[in-house]
C-alpha cells in the first residue's frame, strides 16, 4: 500500500424533492380568493388542484409533497365560497325590498303624463274603430251597424251622462278598461272587463255630437275632471284652456 495518497471521496446519491408546486398553486389561489375577493374565479381552482395535490401526497410521498399547502388551498377556497354565499344572501333580499319599495313610492304618486296616456290610448281607439265607419264614431253610428247611436244620453253640457255603451263598442280597439281611469281617481276603480264595465269604472267624461268626429280636430272628445287634461278629435291630449 503506497503512502501519501488520500482514499476517494465516495458522494452520497442524490435524491429528487418532492414536488410540491400543485400544492403550491392551490394555496396561492385559495389566498387570492380570499384577499383579492376574486371568489368563485379563484376559489373553485384552488380546491380541485388541493384535493389533488393530495391525493398525490398520500399515494407517492416520495414524490410529492406539499400536503399542507394542499389543504391550505382547499380550506381558504370554501371558506371564500362560504363568505361569497352569505354575502349574497344578505345583499340580494335588501336590494330586492329597496326595489320594491321605490316601485310601491311611484306606483302611489301617478304623474299626470299617466292621466294623459290614457286619454290618448281612448282618442286612438277611437280612431281606428271610424276607420272603416267612414271617420264616423260609435255614438255618431246606429246600433244597427254596430254603433252606439240610439244609446246616447247627452247632458246640456254635451258630455254623456253614461258613455258605458260607447266605451264598450270600442272594447277591442282599447284592449283593457284599466285606461278608462285616471290614476289618480281615488272614487273610481278599473272594471276586470268591458262585460262588467260600469260608470264607477269610468273617470273620463265622453262628449258626444254629429260635430264631434275627425272632421274637425279641434272639437273636445273627452276630459279628465281630476286633472283637467283634454282630449280633442286629431288625438291631441293638453291642458284644459282658461277661461
Amino acid at each position: 500500500m503506497s503512502s501519501g495518497t488520500a482514499p476517494p471521496v465516495l458522494k452520497a446519491p442524490e435524491v429528487d424533492e418532492p414536488r410540491k408546486g400543485m400544492a403550491v398553486v392551490s394555496f396561492v389561489l385559495g389566498l387570492c380568493s380570499i384577499a383579492l375577493c376574486l371568489s368563485f374565479i379563484t376559489a373553485l381552482p384552488a380546491i380541485i388542484l388541493g384535493h389533488v395535490a393530495r391525493k398525490r401526497v398520500a399515494r407517492s410521498p416520495e414524490q410529492f409533497g406539499g400536503r399542507g399547502f394542499a389543504i391550505a388551498g382547499i380550506v381558504l377556497g370554501y371558506v371564500s365560497i362560504l363568505l361569497t354565499l352569505v354575502i349574497a344572501g344578505l345583499i340580494i333580499p335588501a336590494a330586492s325590498r329597496s326595489s320594491q319599495r321605490t316601485f310601491s313610492r311611484r306606483s302611489a304618486i301617478p304623474m299626470p303624463t299617466d292621466c294623459q296616456n290614457n286619454l290618448r290610448q281612448i282618442g286612438l281607439a277611437m280612431k281606428v274603430w271610424a276607420l272603416e265607419r267612414n271617420d264616423h264614431y260609435p255614438f255618431n253610428v246606429s246600433t244597427n251597424s254596430g254603433g252606439s247611436l240610439e244609446l246616447c244620453s247627452r247632458g246640456p253640457d254635451g258630455f254623456e251622462t253614461d258613455p258605458v255603451p260607447h266605451l264598450k263598442v270600442i272594447s277591442n280597439e282599447l284592449s283593457t278598461p284599466t285606461f278608462l281611469v285616471c290614476p289618480r281617481d281615488s272614487g273610481k276603480h278599473a272594471a276586470a272587463d268591458f262585460a262588467s264595465l260600469r260608470r264607477e269604472n269610468i273617470s273620463y267624461q265622453l262628449r258626444t255630437g254629429t260635430n264631434v268626429n275627425g272632421d274637425n280636430p279641434q272639437e273636445i272628445l273627452a276630459v279628465c275632471p281630476v286633472h283637467g287634461n283634454v282630449l280633442y278629435c286629431d288625438g291631441n291630449v293638453r291642458a284644459k284652456p282658461k277661461n
